[in-house]
């Protein structure tokens, strides 16, 4: 089993689903329990959607590169896009107080990559973003010792 996988796959909507199998079987063979593999794909799922809707002024085709790796503690993962620059860690969060009928449609897929993610850093490199994202390891062993004792 490797301990890397890459993805590309083309600035379209129907080509996310291209992702889940892979990502999900890389996610489960490296340690990460069910939840953590579902935030894992979710923060994956969400980004690379923001990437297809926002990034492109065209309707060319542009390559998203996704890639995952892993450690001892951690499953890391690397998403690049040549599209226009754009800091995730630099938008305001989004309002959730307000009733949901006078929030704006939107909005809420950075604030979710930043909830089920353990760590985010962004820098734009080369013409390209590159965002990433760490997933722990520990986190799902701890919440496994969690519900093992009963206290969850």
């Amino acid at each position: 089993m490797s301990s890397q996988l890459q993805l590309q796959i083309e600035n379209k909507f129907e080509s996310i689903r291209e992702l889940a199998d892979p990502v999900e079987r890389f996610a489960r063979d490296h340690g990460l329990d069910e939840q953590g593999t579902m935030s894992l794909n979710l923060a994956i799922v969400e980004w690379v959607s923001n990437i297809i809707k926002y990034s492109f002024d065209d309707h060319g085709g542009h390559v998203i590169d996704v890639r995952l790796s892993q450690d001892d503690t951690k499953v890391k993962v690397d998403i690049f896009d040549t599209g226009k620059p754009f800091d995730p860690l630099q938008a305001p969060p989004p309002d959730l107080d307000s009733d949901i009928e006078s929030r704006p449609v939107g909005g809420l897929g950075i604030y979710i990559i930043k909830t089920v993610a353990d760590a985010l850093q962004y820098r734009r490199e080369s013409g390209r973003n590159h965002l990433k994202m760490w997933f722990s390891k520990s986190r799902q062993a701890d919440r496994q010792a969690v519900d093992e004792a009963g206290t969850a």
